[in-house]
């Protein structure tokens, strides 16, 4: 006990014992005590004015400051002077600059309130002792005060207060799922769940967070990011099996000459088959086939390779027949056209050489060319199949003696000047 007051509060004069027993009160109207009929418990008239000194002074010595500041007694003093009577409250807020979030409780408020008593002896206090109710919502929140079963009401503007993330958490869930190393990354997604959690102790699961890696064969680790927090997780990757997508074929004739009594495969050399796969590689492949017919004019091919087709057109010339073309005993010219040549055939097993096509030379007795070709041993005569019926050196001759059952001649050489015999149509020498 505190602050024991010397001067004792003159609300109105003191209750004292009338000369009956019973309790006087002062009456402000009349300006004098009144008879209450409250028996004094047996209080004696005649020690009234003792035993009222005696009361009041025993009720000074016990006095006390609550926690509001207010000065009360003892049940003694209570009962000669009854405290005044609540009538109402109201609630003063001042919010100003202070912003209030949705998420604070509604004690924080209490800095920036004032709730005040009004009496009934006419007098105000400020009320510390109050209990605050309602919820606080983004936007205008109406907030209920309680005090001594009295209410008042006050509005504040809430803000809604955005959570920050603090960490986020991957569970990747691969289970049977087969996993290839040519696969996005968002095709994991559906085996993901990440969860971020806040700053204001809830946590959620989110989807637009981004992936980083590479899928490799084996075990691969992801990253995974968001709000400026990482997390990796691992996934078994297979390697994914190649599948070939289709095939290109691109036939480069030029000035060779094809006869319908060609085999296919001689068109290979011309031919450049590429195979296209679902890695978006592609490769250039040989173990090919073809298939057709080379008839005059232009065939179409086919190619076939790994279940795949093309196909290609060549232009086809008619084998000569005996005597078609040249004449019994007539010696035949083709020119000679400097550092130019073509790749037919082969003549031998070495195909580097430059070497003129097929020229048909059945049915004539010589074949003459107009300058020397060079030295080259691989020149060959050959019969109506194109086989090789034997080979001879050019060298500096320009006139050659047709041997019997020939039907075709080659000239082939590997000197620098690289010259070759192209055909023309053939005409007779001049004699």
């Amino acid at each position: 006990m505190s602050n024991i007051s010397s001067d004792f509060p003159t609300r109105q004069p003191a209750p004292k014992i009338g000369e009956n027993g019973t309790w006087l009160e002062w009456d402000e109207l009349t300006q004098a005590y009144v008879d209450t009929g409250r028996p004094s418990r047996g209080e004696s008239a005649a020690l009234n004015g003792d035993i009222k000194a005696a009361l009041l002074t025993i009720a000074q010595k016990v006095a006390y400051i609550d926690a509001n500041g207010q000065t009360y007694y003892d049940a003694l003093y209570a009962a000669l002077y009854p405290p005044a009577e609540l009538l109402s409250i109201t609630a003063s807020f001042s919010q100003g600059s202070h912003t209030v979030y949705d998420t604070d409780t509604l004690d924080s408020l209490k800095p920036y309130l004032t709730v005040t008593g009004a009496y009934d002896d006419g007098s105000t206090r400020e009320i510390s002792s109050y209990t605050l109710s309602g919820t606080l919502a983004e936007g205008s929140s109406t907030i209920t005060v309680t005090a001594s079963g009295k209410t008042a009401t006050f509005t504040v503007s809430v803000t809604h207060k955005v959570a920050q993330v603090t960490g986020i958490s991957a569970v990747f869930s691969q289970g049977s799922a087969v996993i290839y190393d040519n696969a996005s990354l968002d095709d994991l997604k559906p085996y993901l769940v990440v969860t971020a959690s806040y700053d204001d102790g809830t946590s959620a699961a989110v989807s637009d967070y981004t992936l980083s890696g590479t899928l490799a064969a084996g075990t691969s680790t992801i990253t995974v990011s968001y709000g400026g927090f990482s997390d990796t997780f691992t996934v078994t990757v297979t390697e994914r099996p190649v599948t070939l997508s289709s095939i290109t074929a691109v036939f480069t004739q030029g000035q060779n000459v094809v006869y319908d009594t060609d085999s296919l495969d001689t068109l290979k050399q011309y031919l450049v088959v590429t195979a296209h796969y679902d890695d978006n590689t592609d490769t250039v492949v040989s173990d090919y086939t073809l298939s057709g017919t080379l008839a005059v004019g232009t065939s179409t091919v086919t190619v076939s390779f790994g279940g795949k087709t093309t196909t290609f057109t060549v232009t086809v010339t008619a084998t000569p027949e005996p005597g078609t073309d040249w004449e019994d005993g007539v010696s035949y010219t083709f020119e000679v056209i400097e550092n130019e040549y073509v790749s037919k055939g082969a003549v031998t097993s070495y195909n580097g050489w430059s070497r003129t096509p097929y020229l048909p030379c059945y049915g004539a007795k010589t074949i003459t060319i107009a300058a020397a070709l060079g030295s080259g041993t691989y020149s060959c005569w050959y019969d109506a199949d194109k086989e090789v019926l034997s080979t001879f050196n050019p060298g500096s001759k320009k006139t050659f003696d047709v041997p019997e059952g020939a039907y075709f001649v080659i000239f082939s050489q590997a000197d620098s000047t690289v010259r070759a015999a192209m055909p023309i149509t053939p005409h007779a020498a001049e004699e």
